[in-house]
C-alpha cells in the first residue's frame, strides 16, 4: 500500500544533532542544519519524482531559534 502524503521532519537535540524522520521512523543524524535540510531535501525530491505521492520538509524548530543557532 503506497502512502498518499511522505513526510519528513527534521528534529534538532540537546547533543547540538539534528535527526530526520521519514513518516515518524529516523532515518539520519546531521551535524549541521544545513546538512540535514540538504539530506531531507535531497530525500523528498527524489521520491517525488519516483512516486504520485506528495512530499514535504518540516523542521520542528522556529526560524528565530535557527538564526540564533547560525550567527551564535
Amino acid at each position: 500500500m503506497k502512502a498518499d502524503h511522505i513526510e519528513y521532519r527534521i528534529s534538532g537535540s540537546l547533543q547540538n544533532t539534528w535527526q530526520i524522520f521519514r513518516q515518524d521512523m529516523q532515518i539520519g543524524i546531521r551535524r549541521s542544519i544545513l546538512d540535514a535540510v540538504g539530506f531531507a531535501t535531497h530525500l523528498a525530491e527524489r521520491e517525488a519524482t519516483l512516486s504520485f505521492a506528495s512530499t514535504k520538509v518540516t523542521i520542528d524548530t522556529s526560524l528565530r531559534e535557527l538564526r540564533a543557532l547560525h550567527f551564535a
